[in-house]
């Protein structure tokens, strides 16, 4: 996604956990090339990205998975059912994310996190899973992710180049404190 919204001209500061050579080694040259063609920055952890030069107007966290052995990206290989583990692994990941994402959200910024939502992913407890765990985030709603919409985005398993449908999934909107750039999303009403 970070690839298609640059070259729309929009300011974006990509990161990856892996580092360039990580990424040639299990996804190819191609992206290696993209990489070095958005000047991202490699090694930084979502969890506890550090000093990324400043504060940033959205916090993007497409299909956050925890890697696993096989690509499995903690489902039961023999079920396609999730590993109960995994899940809770999976779940605390994209909270400690939350918590730190509001380190680096500009305020009135905003969270978006895109995940699948059929099971077992449904089961991750989207959209709760980020308000129950972080007060300081409110919940705007959500909207269908459309890879169509970020070309060359091309989702892939944590572990390996395997691809996998993305046509069940939504990203997820939560607001952080504070007035700031326009919502992608207007608040949620009760009525």
């Amino acid at each position: 996604c970070s690839a298609a919204l640059a070259d729309a001209g929009v300011d974006v500061t990509a990161t990856t956990l892996d580092t360039r050579d990580d990424l040639r080694r299990k996804y190819g040259e191609e992206a290696a090339a993209r990489f070095d063609r958005l000047g991202a920055v490699g090694g930084v952890d979502a969890t506890a990205p550090g000093d990324l030069g400043g504060a940033f107007d959205r916090v993007v966290f497409n299909f956050p998975c925890l890697p696993v052995a096989a690509g499995q990206d903690g489902q039961n290989p023999d079920s396609k059912v999730a590993d109960a583990a995994a899940l809770d692994a999976n779940r605390d990941l994209v909270r400690r994310f939350a918590r730190s994402a509001l380190a680096v959200l500009a305020p009135g910024g905003e969270v978006h996190v895109s995940h699948k939502t059929i099971e077992p992913y449904k089961w991750w407890g989207f959209p709760d899973l980020v308000t129950d765990a972080e007060a300081g985030l409110a919940y705007r709603g959500a909207y269908v992710f459309d890879r169509a919409s970020f070309p060359p985005y091309a989702n892939r398993k944590a572990c390996d180049r395997a691809s996998f449908t993305a046509t069940d999934a939504v990203t997820y909107v939560y607001a952080g404190p504070g007035d700031g750039p326009g919502a992608t999303l207007p608040p949620r009403s009760d009525s």
